[in-house]
């Protein structure tokens, strides 16, 4: 299991998800502390919306704990020394540890939801085996579902470990 610290930008009224590319409008001091931080470093960032839109200055306890870390793909300062921010999301993250230091909040995360199994648990092969299975027969029933989202579900790597 992989643990990151990086910065974090608590988000109003957005929530990214891996694979979108957004940009979005940053304002608040540690908001802009943090995307500068992480334009100094390696340019990831992690991104968890706020429990409540309305409130103006966050605390830790105001921000949830499953986020998207994202790559900070453009920074452009713009009116009122505020800055837009484009951003490629990358994975979902649960946010083990958050703290706001003197400038912004750090967050010690871990991918979310990842799933691992033993490829030789015999039962476990037959459950993933069947549960494509599945997939394919639920798509072939509904005609409205693009093929290439049916390609794209039953080949995760989760299935391709089994063929």
């Amino acid at each position: 299991m992989e643990f990151k610290v990086l910065p974090v930008v608590a988000l109003r009224g957005l929530v990214v998800f891996p694979g979108m590319t957004i940009h979005f409008d940053v304002g608040r001091e540690k908001s802009i502390n943090a995307i500068e931080n992480a334009m100094e470093n390696d340019r990831y960032i992690l991104l968890c919306s706020q429990k409540n839109s309305e409130i103006d200055s966050p605390t830790v306890e105001d921000i949830n704990t499953i986020g998207t870390v994202a790559k900070v793909t453009q920074v452009l300062k713009i009116a009122n020394d505020n800055y837009r921010v484009a951003v490629s999301g990358e994975y979902r993250a649960e946010v083990l540890n958050l703290k706001a230091n003197d400038s912004f909040f750090v967050g010690t995360c871990v991918p979310f939801g990842e799933f691992f199994y033993d490829e030789e648990d015999v039962e476990i092969t037959a459950l993933m085996r069947n549960l494509k299975s599945s997939v394919m027969d639920l798509f072939s029933i509904n005609k409205n579902v693009p093929p290439e989202v049916v390609g794209n579900i039953v080949n995760i790597e989760v299935f391709e470990k089994l063929l």
